[in-house]
């Protein structure tokens, strides 16, 4: 299985090296190659053609709604629906734009589908969920091709943003129509994050808190990135499979005991199913609230498939775990083989797998946390480097702190503050409190951290040889105890 799932992501890799798109007739091979799984020498290879077939389906169906060129740079108007939380920076204001009708000079157009407008100056006060007419002008997705620097455009291309632009100060601006219900958990995410920020009178710890509990990090500063950037804490702020297996872990646990305690109750559904149910329900909701990002997409598909062998009661293969979410995720989107937050997440529960499965000691639990993040450190060190990432060199020390910390109480304590938030302001504030503090702490503990000279390693330019032998030294030195010459992984990794 393992093979095979390699071999479709490797066929899916590799039509985002096409110079073109090819011709959309390559599709019409889809049956004979699906045919000819039964000869099982061909398997690896057709395996790699239908992930080829899949991706440059899945590429023209994105390519749909491309802008029509002839109304790039115009003054058009559009009808559309505010599709994501306004973000308000100065005197602009940031948000995504559903098109559903255009039209310039009495002419109508197709849709472009999904766009990104900024709104300059005496923007009014914008909500997810709201109708609006406007008067934009746009242009086609593109981005500055600077090695090393953030790709925008195929960033804008896999969020399935087909147009950005600007609001035009025009009298034809008007709100058609509140927010409707198809649009409420989106309202009460943007609600959620008001209030929060109305709660809390640190303005920066109000947006980790939001980045937490909603997903939204637009309230984060750069100087802030930094700090969790330099101290290996990034991804502790940002919604992931981290945030979604915490709370699945949590609600899975506590259920299960909580279901154990009642012998009718097992009799009619095993408390592990029971249990299993209700944390895939809870990472339902707090992906929700993140708005369905696309890494808690992933989580979730990983959770699903975790959860789905104690409900089916089948022993599932840790490996067998890791390939089938691979496979989901890459059908679901195959643009995330694009993404830093794919290959970052599946190396990360890859490296722990490889190192730690089958691995049986008496050594404390301290000792094998601690073992974890120096496994996590070694093998995404080189991925970090290769998407022009620094590497925080005390990120190993910190984590096995900073994760417990937010896995046992800042994650828990938000949410459950937030949702109270909601029913109550003085109640909720009143618990906020307590979170305020603690994760005001915290950022004087990283700051103390981030202040060292040596404490991020930033490496750019490095020729394309030395990615060979430094995936060869991540896996010497990750490899199990027993295998002789370990010691090489670490002249591997020297170049």
């Amino acid at each position: 299985m393992i093979r095979g799932v390699v071999a479709f992501v490797v066929g899916v890799l590799s039509l985002q090296f096409q110079a073109e798109l090819p011709a959309l007739l390559w599709v019409s091979l889809l049956p004979f190659l699906l045919l000819a799984l039964r000869f099982t020498w061909l398997r690896l290879l057709l395996f790699c053609c239908l992930g080829f077939l899949w991706a440059l389906m899945h590429a023209y169906w994105l390519l749909g709604s491309a802008l029509n060129p002839s109304v790039e740079g115009k003054n058009v108007h559009v009808e559309g629906i505010i599709v994501s939380l306004p973000e308000g920076h100065g005197q602009r204001t940031r948000f995504q734009f559903e098109v559903e009708k255009l039209h310039y000079q009495g002419e109508s157009y197709p849709s472009p589908g999904k766009i990104k407008l900024n709104w300059y100056r005496n923007a009014p006060l914008l909500k997810v969920g709201e109708q609006w007419q406007l008067q934009v002008r746009m242009r086609r997705p593109h981005g500055f091709m600077n090695p090393g620097g953030f790709d925008y455009e195929g960033w804008l291309f896999r969020e399935g943003i087909h147009a950005t632009g600007y609001v035009r100060n025009a009298p034809e601006n008007r709100k058609l129509a509140d927010s409707n219900s198809l649009y409420l958990l989106q309202s009460l995410r943007q609600s959620l994050r008001d209030k929060i920020y109305h709660a809390v009178a640190d303005q920066s710890v109000a947006g980790i808190i939001v980045a937490l509990v909603i997903g939204d990090r637009s309230g984060l500063s750069r100087e802030q990135w930094d700090l969790f950037a330099r101290t290996g804490t990034n991804h502790l702020v940002a919604i992931s499979g981290l945030h979604v297996g915490i709370v699945a872990g949590l609600v899975f646990f506590l259920f299960r005991w909580l279901w154990s305690r009642s012998s009718r109750l097992c009799l009619y559904l095993p408390a592990p199913q029971a249990a299993a149910v209700s944390a895939m329900l809870a990472a339902l909701f707090y992906a929700a609230l993140a708005g369905f990002a696309l890494p808690t997409q992933r989580a979730l598909i990983m959770l699903a498939v975790v959860m789905g062998g104690i409900l089916l009661r089948r022993q599932q293969r840790a490996s067998d775990v890791l390939s089938l979410a691979l496979l989901l995720v890459v059908l679901i989107d195959p643009q995330a083989v694009m993404s830093a937050g794919f290959w970052l997440s599946f190396a990360a529960v890859g490296a722990i797998l490889f190192r730690l499965s089958g691995h049986l000691s008496r050594e404390g639990v301290w000792h094998k946390w601690g073992q974890v993040q120096w496994v996590v450190a070694i093998g995404l060190a080189p991925l970090l480097l290769a998407w022009g990432m620094q590497v925080s060199l005390f990120a190993p020390l910190v984590n096995m702190v900073a994760v417990p910390l937010f896995s046992l109480f800042v994650v828990p304590a938000a949410l459950l503050s937030s949702l109270i938030l909601l029913v109550s302001d003085g109640l909720g504030g009143l618990m906020l409190w307590p979170l305020v503090w603690l994760l005001e702490a915290a950022v004087g503990m990283l700051d103390v951290v981030a202040a060292q000279p040596y404490a991020a390693w930033n490496q750019g330019g490095m020729p394309s040889w030395t990615w060979l032998p430094a995936g060869m030294g991540v896996l010497l030195l990750l490899a199990p105890a027993g295998l002789p010459g370990r010691w090489l992984g670490s002249i591997f990794l020297l170049p």
